[in-house]
């Protein structure tokens, strides 16, 4: 139906960290830090994915209005926990509400991932996108979807230089690049190339020199 006028991280770290925490405390602010191999990986570096309790300053202003279907609300999922359940219940209740909340679409699209309907989890983050075209997480999201549930990476890499456009101090976006580069096209040139990119802004970061000297080393 017509809306109304109405208004990085390493792959196994994120296993890891969305295994133990699917929904995060919101108000809890500490920082923690993980060691996976020989990289330390702060907690606060995986606020970003797929939008699950988490934010990115700015990152969900809504800066359009498009005169476009919205997503279906009502999707068939599967294994959701029952905490889950009441999260989805609670975002489905706040879109009825207000089907221009960049933020609950990105949630959304988390959980619709979740549930193993990725088709859903796409339409709700290309909307999200199109509602704020500065959005930081979305694309991130859908490169991820296609690279790990969808397996069209060419489509992945897309999602992911997208993410770079937006933002280009995005470093997840530069590392899971980096790693559909390394791991699915077997093209090391370019996994060093795109961390050599986002050195070119993001000098001294200290993940994204860990994710080169491994490449050169040999893996990651």
């Amino acid at each position: 139906m017509k809306k109304s006028s109405n208004i990085v991280v390493v792959s196994v770290a994120v296993g890891i960290v969305l295994g133990w925490m699917s929904f995060p405390d919101k108000n809890n602010d500490s920082t923690t830090d993980i060691n996976i191999g020989d990289i330390k990986v702060n907690l606060e570096d995986l606020k970003s994915i797929e939008g699950l309790g988490f934010e990115i300053e700015g990152g969900f202003v809504q800066t359009s209005d498009p005169d476009i279907d919205t997503p279906k609300l009502k999707r068939k999922v599967s294994g959701l926990t029952e905490n889950t359940q009441i999260r989805l219940d609670g975002v489905v209740d706040i879109l009825k509400d207000d089907h221009l909340n960049v933020r609950q679409w990105i949630q959304i699209g988390g959980i619709w991932k979740i549930g193993e309907n990725f088709e859903a989890a796409r339409e709700a983050w290309e909307y999200a996108l199109i509602l704020s075209p500065s959005n930081q997480v979305a694309p991130v999201n859908l490169g991820n979807l296609y690279a790990t549930d969808i397996k069209d990476f060419e489509k992945s890499e897309e999602w992911y230089l997208k993410a770079i456009e937006v933002s280009p101090t995005n470093r997840q976006a530069y590392t899971k690049l980096s790693e559909l580069y390394f791991y699915q096209m077997k093209d090391t040139v370019k996994a060093i190339e795109i961390i050599d990119q986002g050195l070119g802004v993001l000098a001294d970061d200290g993940t994204l020199h860990s994710f080169k000297n491994a490449l050169e080393s040999g893996g990651l």
